[in-house]
C-alpha cells in the first residue's frame, strides 16, 4: 500500500495542514451529533430542533453543517494530486468554516443559558479547520510559485 493520491507531491507542512484540516472537519461533523442545547435536563443534538418556550433554534445550522462537511470531505478525497484543485477545495472549506463559525457564535449569544458543550466544541473544531486550511492554501501557493 502506498500513500493515498491526495498526499502525493505535497511537502511536509502541506501534508500536516491537510491532515489537521481533515481531522478538524471530521470532528466538526462528529460534534454536530453532541448536545448543542438543553432544557430541563433534556439535551438536543446540533441538528435537532429546540423550541422550549419560544422558537430559539430550528436545527438548520447543524443540518447544514452535516451536509456541507460531508460534501467537503468527499470532494477532498476526489481531488487527487492536483494542487490547484486541492487549494480550491481548501478555500471552499475555509469559506464554509468562517460562515459556520459566525453562525455558531450567533447561536451561542441567542441560546444563552440553554447552550450545551457540543456547541463550543464545534466552534473550536471549525476555527481549527480554518487555521489548518488557511495554512494549506498558503503552503500550496508558495509551492506553486516556486515551481
Amino acid at each position: 500500500m502506498g500513500i493515498p493520491t491526495i498526499f502525493h507531491d505535497l511537502n511536509r507542512f502541506s501534508r500536516y495542514c491537510l491532515i489537521t484540516g481533515i481531522a478538524c472537519q471530521g470532528m466538526s461533523l462528529a460534534f454536530t451529533f453532541l448536545p448543542w442545547t438543553r432544557y430541563l435536563g433534556d439535551s438536543y443534538a446540533g441538528f435537532r430542533e429546540f423550541q422550549p418556550l419560544k422558537p430559539l433554534y430550528n436545527g438548520n445550522v447543524g443540518k447544514l453543517n452535516l451536509a456541507i462537511t460531508a460534501i467537503l470531505l468527499f470532494i477532498l478525497f476526489l481531488v487527487g494530486g492536483s494542487k490547484k484543485r486541492l487549494r480550491l477545495c481548501a478555500l471552499l472549506a475555509v469559506l464554509w468554516n468562517v460562515i459556520f463559525t459566525y453562525l455558531l457564535i450567533d447561536l451561542q449569544q441567542k441560546l444563552e443559558v440553554f447552550k450545551e458543550y457540543g456547541l463550543t466544541l464545534n466552534l473550536v473544531a471549525a476555527i481549527g479547520a480554518i487555521l489548518a486550511y488557511f495554512g494549506l492554501i498558503i503552503s500550496l501557493s508558495l509551492e506553486m510559485i516556486r515551481g
